[in-house]
């Protein structure tokens, strides 16, 4: 493999290695026996129409893992070496293609400054394997923790008569939006499902019953032994499949916290509007599928929380309006997917509490009216993308206590009348973007423990304001009070703490009170 640079080969080294890449044309029921390289331990298989049950065996031909890859969802394993073989079983006509890898050191995205690159989630080999779901079924699969005590209650709700296999022997027909509720013994578990990490292990599966369809899930439901709160509830790896799904509740923290949910695997949907608090508070998730959003109209809440996540898909977003705290609390995750957002309107708190990025990418917002939080708490980024805030109305917090943040960028803030919070905290910038102020209200904490700040560009303030307690020079302040507007009323511009106080001059002073100001320094 020719490269042109010493320098070049030896980054190759470090990246994804092509050791074998095939592509091939498959006929429904067609199965597909790789014998993976000796060196190979990445493989990546897509397939081009319907399900693709991929089982990769060991030496001694046992299947050790089980997963499927569909048309809008491909599928990476993380395999061993020298011993394994892949049977892929492709359940419709289609071109399927095996991408053989070799991974060293890193990935081929390096990691950035002060963070180790994001990493593909395994599934634990001690795990039950999932069954392959075809395309054309109508059925739900998960895999649920059983714990040694008293605590492992289940309730779950669908819509379309249904089905319920608890996996334990027993199964139940329940009534479309009536709840199915269980409570596991664990000594009636076998033994042969203990994990290493120290619970046994069921299969739930949800089907409709006859001449019935599934349209929605809802695995936010509390067990009738509890009056109130929620209890985490143990699932670990969940399957769905049914193109009459319109309706998806996962993820939340009122009924459910499903703080255990490692992987989900959404096959094929019906039309789905929203995904609000699809994954909300699934602290474990690490595995996250591709899926139809094309109609997806709230996005908001959809990832909250997911605390391990490090790598998020690319969704169709393009109907999107509500990003509201879309990642917010996503403290793994150092980069985040570049989306569609030309109709929305609404990103307050979209990346809050996102700690571990470094960069973000640039938006198109131009709709966006709301901007409060938005980058609120990211304390790991020295810089934020411009956006289009033009219709911007509301800035509170949007970069409070980012306190790596060195620059921020120019925005369009005319429209703008909520700026309180705005850089609260942000101690390592020095100089801060002009804005227009003019529509302005209210300014509370705006620059409140910025105290690097040596350079503020305003204009067009009409009400109380403090820049006290940065690094203001003279000059620094004579240009603040040259940008103020005229006060609307008995409004006061606050200035103490700042080095070049002692220095203003009585013409300094007359420049803010000859617009009705009054000066606090």
């Amino acid at each position: 493999m020719p490269y042109a640079t010493a320098a070049r080969y030896d980054q190759a080294k470090k990246e994804r290695f092509y050791l074998l890449y095939q592509t091939q044309a498959v006929a429904a029921a067609e199965v597909v026996s790789v014998t993976l390289n000796k060196d190979c331990n990445l493989v990546r298989i897509t397939i081009t129409a319907g399900i693709a049950t991929c089982r990769l065996r060991n030496a001694a031909a046992t299947t050790v893992f089980d997963t499927t890859a569909s048309a809008s969802s491909p599928v990476s394993i993380m395999v061993g070496t020298n011993t394994n073989v892949l049977e892929i079983t492709c359940q419709a006509a289609a071109t399927l293609t095996i991408s053989q890898m070799a991974v060293w050191g890193e990935f081929a995205s390096a990691p950035l400054a002060g963070g180790s690159a994001p990493s593909d989630w395994v599934r634990p080999a001690d795990w039950l394997v999932m069954p392959a779901v075809g395309s054309g079924e109508q059925k739900f699969v998960g895999l649920f923790a059983v714990t040694n005590d008293a605590s492992n209650y289940l309730a779950l709700m669908f819509a379309g008569n249904y089905n319920v296999d608890w996996g334990d022997g027993t199964n139940e027909n329940v009534a479309a939006n009536v709840r199915a509720e269980k409570l596991y013994d664990y000594a009636t578990i076998p033994a042969a499902t203990e994990s290493s990490r120290g619970y046994r292990q069921v299969l739930v599966t949800v089907t409709p019953q006859a001449a019935q369809n599934l349209t929605s899930i809802n695995l936010q439901q509390r067990h009738s032994r509890f009056a109130s709160g929620f209890r985490n509830t143990a699932w670990l790896d969940i399957t769905l499949n049914g193109a009459n799904f319109t309706s998806l509740t996962i993820g939340g923290d009122a009924l459910a916290l499903l703080a255990s949910l490692e992987r989900v695997n959404i096959q094929t949907v019906g039309t789905l509007t929203s995904v609000y608090s699809l994954f909300r508070e699934c602290r474990s998730l690490q595995s996250i599928p591709l899926f139809n959003t094309a109609s997806v109209t709230n996005f908001a809440v959809m990832y909250f929380g997911c605390s391990a996540a490090q790598i998020f898909p690319t969704h169709n977003t393009s109907s999107g309006t509500n990003f509201s705290f879309m990642y917010s609390g996503c403290t793994s995750a150092q980069t985040f997917p570049t989306l569609n957002t030309s109709l929305g309107t609404n990103f307050l708190s979209m990346y809050q509490n996102c700690t571990s990025a470094q960069t973000f990418p640039t938006l198109n917002t131009a709709a966006g009216n709301d901007f409060s939080a938005m980058y609120a708490n990211c304390t790991g980024a020295k810089t934020f993308p411009p956006i289009n805030t033009a219709s911007g109305t509301s800035f509170a917090s949007m970069y409070a206590n980012c306190t790596s943040a060195q620059t921020f960028p120019t925005l369009n803030t005319a429209a703008g009348t909520s700026f309180s919070a705005m850089y609260f905290n942000c101690p390592a910038a020095q100089i801060f973007p002009t804005l227009n102020t003019a529509a302005g209200t209210t300014f509370v904490s705006m620059y409140d423990a910025c105290v690097s700040g040596a350079s503020v560009g305003i204009t067009g303030s009409r009400f109380a304001i403090s820049f006290a307690n940065m690094k203001l020079s003279r000059q620094a302040i004579a240009a603040i009070f040259t940008g103020l507007g005229t006060a609307s009323g008995a409004q006061t511009v606050t200035v103490t703490g700042n080095h070049g106080v002692p220095d203003l001059t009585a013409a300094d002073l007359l420049i803010a009170t000859n617009k009705g100001w009054t000066v606090a320094s």
